[in-house]
């Protein structure tokens, strides 16, 4: 569950990468096209869900 929303997260805070860390952009948190659906506070509040759930 975890895992589908912090793949949601990245696509509505990127939409141009359909909610993948392209290879192509050195830095994901560098925008594409600098059009995001949802503030990055709440982007990062779930990559840290995320990772967490994937240390324990």
């Amino acid at each position: 569950m975890i895992r589908a929303l912090d793949w949601f997260a990245h696509l509505l805070y990127e939409p141009a990468l359909l909610g993948r860390r392209s290879a192509a952009v050195p830095d994901w948190r560098v925008p594409l096209h600098g059009v995001h659906l949802i503030p990055e506070s709440w982007l990062l509040r779930v990559c840290d869900a995320y990772d967490r759930s994937l240390e324990g």
